[in-house]
């Protein structure tokens, strides 16, 4: 080979590359000599390197960056760093960076060591390819682009994983070449690389949540914004855009409005109140879809919901309920201001009572946390509805009065589609469109806010004393909401009216968790005559747990009993005590919320609840009554 380079001076140097043969590469230094000779224009020498690299792998030979090396070292006797080695050199690689004294290759990093040899710091191509800064923590992960087998991938961790060897190792789970003996030189070699080159390299602004930015605009509707959040949800980040046809996902949208459909009305509707949460201050709260009739198309009346914003199909933006509380959170955090849409909520497991749920979701911030690597998890927020489905509601006659304030409950027993299935199709092949230009437009418009206000004041107003406040606040939110999306999309004038509203709402004698525990009380003396009631011999079925009066006007529970039961049910036995007595259906003597009765063949007399038990005959003075409890 060295002859032809002697007779043919002239040969591109392309074609002397394509010349040298495998042997050549791995017996000879004619190659490496021919290219030293370009020492002189490093710019040169570093383009027919490359080359070089490309022809050698092509001929099966993997080792050529490393004789290469090897070759300086001898030419240049340690003087250091010379002839362009300070660059890195993988071939396809995402940007060209500053690598000191390290040589980066095809065959991959390596590094010269304190015993005059080198240190494989990869076996593989890898480097720091972009930076990505939170815009609302300032939190900064890096991008880190690696080779191996086919292509380049990307990965994006945070700087506590590439910062110690200890955490590093868990890039192995990628597929990147790494173990506790080699993490220590891995991280050193990328924090150089991002140091040396941080001007140089890419930095983009990231967010890990949908819907308003202070300062920005609205998440994901930001050009340029990626999101970051480690993975988690960026299917459902992904879901977030608009596709097929708006005019078809219009003309569906309007035939729900114009339609029959109450309930899906109201959950469109909500759908669209979702940002306007966080704009007015309020908190977020729950719609939840039921019914015990299977097939009448709640699930399609969700994802029409969710398809205001995003590719509806279940397991994309709208999520199942299989997961912990601790999930719900992270997902209705992720949502941000977006709606969180959960299908079938009697799936979760072992949830017999939704109280705990209903409260973290709604309170609008996770619980305080510890972390693992020490100090407090960052504390995340959210203001958007929550909307769900299932086949029966998710409050209960035990249920908490903040819980049940904080839930619009909307049975529907009938077809919400004349034909699910259709609807369905259209939904999943045009989505996006809407929620969209809803908040563009809100955006534009300098009066859009004020008119939101003033329209959610004005429905307040109309259901003032109609059910609790909390619930009024709720539905004055979703009435503004459908109002301001028939100004702003639709333009129909099919809008909710608030007397579609007031027949799910909860009014404050139904919300009151003691007048729901009396109602219990009653019901569980009337469903238990044998423990109140002896037999003709005087004995009792079972435990004795107390009696009824000859007039079946008042009912005697042993106050043992009584706490037992209202705790195992959920109520509170001194609250409910309390405000027994100021309501008047117990009896009490003397400085106790109890009188003393001597039971049947008892001995002595024991300390009991005495609790009125309504007729037919009192009910209308208990109406009047109900209707004190809350002047």
């Amino acid at each position: 080979m060295g002859e032809q380079l002697e007779k043919q001076p002239a040969v591109r140097p392309e074609e002397i590359i394509q010349g040298f043969t495998k042997e050549d590469y791995q017996t000879s230094v004619t190659p490496y000599e021919w290219l030293y000779k370009f020492k002189d224009n490093p710019f040169q020498m570093e383009r027919l390197r490359g080359l070089m690299l490309e022809d050698a792998k092509q001929k099966k030979v993997t080792n050529v960056g490393k004789l290469w090396l090897e070759y300086v070292k001898l030419q240049v006797s340690g003087q250091g760093r010379t002839l362009a080695q300070n660059m890195t050199a993988f071939t396809s690689q995402p940007l060209e960076l500053k690598c000191g004294d390290y040589d980066c290759y095809d065959d991959g990093v390596v590094c010269a060591n304190n015993f005059d040899g080198l240190t494989t710091v990869c076996p593989h191509p890898i480097m720091v390819s972009k930076r990505l800064v939170n815009i609302e923590t300032g939190e900064v992960k890096l991008e880190v682009a690696y080779r191996r087998g086919k292509g380049w991938r990307r990965n994006v961790f945070d700087k506590a994983t590439l910062s110690t060897a200890r955490n590093i190792t868990a890039l192995a789970s990628c597929g990147i070449s790494v173990t506790s003996e080699t993490a220590k030189d891995l991280v050193k070699y990328l924090a150089f690389i991002e140091d040396e080159n941080y001007e140089e390299l890419p930095e983009v602004e990231t967010v890990s949540r949908l819907g308003w930015v202070d300062g920005y605009g609205f998440s994901p509707y930001v050009d340029g914004l990626m999101y970051d959040s480690g993975g988690m949800y960026g299917d459902a980040f992904g879901a977030v855009h608009a596709h097929g046809s708006y005019e078809k996902w219009l003309e569906l949208a309007k035939e729900v409005r114009s339609g029959k459909s109450v309930p899906c009305r109201i959950l469109l509707a909500a759908s669209f109140a979702s940002p306007l949460v966080y704009k007015v201050g309020a908190l977020p709260f729950i719609l939840h879809l039921w019914g015990s009739v299977s097939g009448i198309g709640k699930s399609v009346a969700l994802i029409l919901a969710a398809s205001v914003w995003a590719y509806p199909e279940i397991g994309s933006y709208v999520k199942t309920t299989k997961s912990t509380n601790v999930g719900y959170e992270q997902m209705a955090a992720f949502c941000g201001h977006l709606p969180l849409c959960m299908d079938e909520l009697q799936m979760i497991q072992g949830k017999k009572e939704f109280d705990e749920l209903i409260y973290a979701l709604c309170e609008g911030v996770s619980k305080t946390r510890g972390s693992k690597t020490g100090g407090m998890q960052q504390v995340q927020k959210w203001r958007n509805a929550i909307l769900t489905t299932g086949e029966q509601p998710i409050t209960t006659a035990n249920s908490k009065a903040g819980a049940v304030n904080r839930v619009i409950e909307v049975e529907c027993a009938e077809k919400l589609f004349e034909d699910p299935r259709a609807a369905y199709q259209v939904l999943v092949e045009n989505y996006g469109h809407a929620g969209k230009e809803f908040v563009q437009k809100l955006s534009k418009r300098d009066d859009a806010m004020e008119l939101m206000v003033d329209l959610q004041q004005s429905f307040y107003e109309y259901l003032k004393g109609k059910a609790t406040d909390k619930q009024i606040l709720t539905a004055s939110l979703i009435l503004a909401a459908d109002a301001l999306a028939d100004l702003l999309i639709f333009e129909d004038g099919n809008c909710l009216e608030p007397d579609d509203l007031i027949p799910f709402l909860t009014t404050q004698t139904q919300a009151d968790t003691n007048r729901r525990a009396y109602d219990w009380l009653v019901d569980w003396v009337a469903s238990n005559p044998a423990r109140f009631t002896p037999n003709e011999n005087g004995q009792y079925s079972g435990e004795c747990w107390g009696c009824i009066s000859a007039d079946s006007s008042q009912a005697f529970i042993i106050k043992s009993v009584f706490d037992s039961a209202m705790t195992d049910v959920g109520f509170s036995p001194a609250s409910f005590l309390s405000w027994a007595n100021k309501a008047g259906v117990i009896e009490c003597s003397r400085g106790h919320m109890t009188k003393l009765k001597r039971l049947e063949k008892a001995k002595t007399p024991a300390r009991c609840v005495c609790l009125k038990i309504p007729d037919e005959k009192v009910e209308e003075v208990f109406e009047e009554m109900e209707e004190q409890i809350h002047v």
